[in-house]
């Protein structure tokens, strides 16, 4: 999710219009498991970040209900080793050239989930609301760092 929610006290099922889905209809993976809603890694377990790529599931497509703050460029969050679940934290799209990442390297390429192939995809470029998969060799813990350039 591209906004920053950390100075309002509006949750994700509030943001994404999720009110009266089921409690696992928000997730995202941690490095070791899945940390699902209530329980996401946010403030009090119940916010998104920004740059965390999340699963929603949801009965069909729906826009977000109340945007947030806009992210500063740079942008630097946690990594961890092995699998991370990432996502774009502007609104524009930006080239994976621009995402530096310390403490470790990209394994392989940037994964990013199809439901129109119900596969995963290469990609290149770092949509806003797509997630991504990346795998970061070593493991251990670094940064990942996301630069939009106008």
């Amino acid at each position: 999710v591209p906004y920053d929610y950390s100075a309002t006290s509006d949750t994700a099922d509030e943001v994404l219009g999720l009110s009266g889905a089921s409690a696992d209809a928000l997730a995202t993976w941690t490095g070791s498991t899945y940390a699902v809603y209530p329980n996401l890694p946010g403030d009090g377990g119940t916010q998104t970040l920004p740059g965390v790529g999340y699963w929603v599931r949801e009965p069909a497509a729906a826009p977000i209900v109340l945007t947030g703050a806009t992210v500063p460029s740079p942008y630097t969050m946690t990594a961890h080793g092995m699998w991370n679940q990432i996502g774009d934290p502007f609104t524009s799209p930006v080239p994976w050239s621009q995402v530096t990442i310390s403490g470790g390297t990209l394994g392989s390429a940037v994964f990013a989930y199809s439901p129109i192939s119900n596969s995963y995809v290469g990609a290149t470029t770092l949509e806003p609301f797509q997630g991504y998969w990346i795998f970061i060799i070593p493991s251990g813990s670094g940064a990942i760092t996301i630069t939009y350039a106008d």
